[in-house]
């Protein structure tokens, strides 16, 4: 491509992200046919082409070549990506995370109290309940099934909570920030007893209840409790942050 055609495909691809944003193409839908988008910017196909590859690079689209062209469900998921990325590479440590959480979680659980639908409290309780039927016996046969359903379970509940605040930039905030710290493979493997289960238990459970009965403080403060507990189980854990690709 010449330079000039380089140009126009980057306009191209910066015209259609606009539309993508507004939900003129909204999540989950087609986007116009490569013909059907040459007509209506008056350029060629190469063109077309180009600023699909550049929409496609940066997570927003998916192409399909039988069945077209569908912009992704999660567009926070490309910006959540990148910011998992760019920590990893800045030599933080598994100790800045736990800090991190301290500064944000225990003011989300607050706002949670003060602002959660009723719908969610319900969802809320019914996640701290949900902790009670799995045990991560690292001992046991179905360890690797339980483990992913314990992790995915406590991902949907602090995720729940800053969904609860109303505040849309939170949840992608915790996302980012929990997910750092469940995806390093030293913790997923370390050792849970009992004990450890049951405690982690009855802390989620205050936390869902304190934001059920709308006591911001208690919430804060159970929440606070319940990353100190963390910060203290996990302390021979003085390590940098490491990728680990977990489907989780």
């Amino acid at each position: 491509m010449t330079k000039n055609a380089d140009g126009l495909s980057s306009q191209v691809a910066e015209a259609m992200l606009q539309r993508i944003m507004s939900e003129e193409f909204s999540p989950g839908s087609f986007l116009p046919s490569e013909r059907e988008l040459q007509e209506e910017y008056q350029v060629s196909r190469t063109v077309i082409r180009e600023a699909i590859k550049l929409l496609a690079a940066r997570g927003l689209i998916t192409t399909n070549s039988r069945q077209g062209t569908v912009v992704n469900p999660d567009l926070t998921e490309p910006v959540k990506k990148a910011m998992r990325l760019a920590l990893y590479r800045s030599n933080a440590y598994i100790e800045d995370v736990v800090n991190t959480r301290l500064l944000v979680e225990p003011p989300i659980a607050a706002l949670a109290a003060q602002y959660a639908t009723s719908v969610q409290i319900r969802q809320l309780i019914s996640l701290s309940e949900s902790f009670k039927k799995i045990y991560v016996d690292p001992s046991s046969d179905t360890y690797e099934e339980n483990r992913k359903a314990w992790l995915n379970n406590d991902k949907q509940f602090h995720k729940l909570l800053a969904e609860a605040t109303q505040n849309p930039i939170l949840p992608i905030l915790v996302e980012v920030v929990h997910g750092l710290l469940w995806h390093q493979a030293s913790i997923i493997k370390h050792s849970v007893s009992l004990e450890h289960h049951n405690i982690v238990i009855y802390q989620h459970e205050a936390i869902a209840n304190a934001v059920a009965s709308h006591e911001p403080e208690k919430a804060s403060q159970a929440m606070r409790e319940h990353i100190e507990y963390g910060r203290v189980y996990l302390s021979g854990l003085h390590q940098r942050l490491i990728e680990f690709d977990d489907d989780i």
